[in-house]
């Protein structure tokens, strides 16, 4: 890059970012991380229908909130796959000694209020 540009100001924000030395077990470098992690939060805090928000006419309570954070993608899988026994708490990282495996029934269940369970049937 020293060879393309006469100044490390003169390097697009695009260009040097790609090329920086990604982070550990990430494929983004922390200028990345910092700009993207900024803008979710932003797009989260900034949304008055994201679901966490309090909004006292389009909000939930504090019960269906607690209802709602039972729910996970682990959880989701169980539900739906009838040959899935057991399955690591966190489905997005492989099982591991912080993150065992685990029966399905022991994983929390959404409380609906119709008593249904949450499976997408078809």
């Amino acid at each position: 890059m020293q060879k393309i540009y006469a100044s490390h100001e003169d390097v697009d924000l695009s260009i040097g970012g790609s090329l920086e030395a990604h982070s550990p077990e990430s494929i983004l470098g922390p200028t990345f991380q910092c700009i993207i992690g900024r803008q979710f939060l932003r797009a989260r805090t900034g949304d008055r229908f994201f679901f966490e928000n309090f909004h006292p006419v389009s909000g939930l309570t504090k019960a269906q909130l607690a209802e709602i954070r039972k729910a996970s993608l682990s959880q989701l899988f169980c539900n739906n796959a009838d040959f899935l026994r057991d399955i690591q708490t966190n489905a997005f990282i492989f099982p591991n000694i912080r993150n065992v495996l685990r029966d399905c029934q022991t994983l929390p269940q959404v409380n609906c209020p119709n008593g249904k369970q949450l499976r997408n049937d078809v």
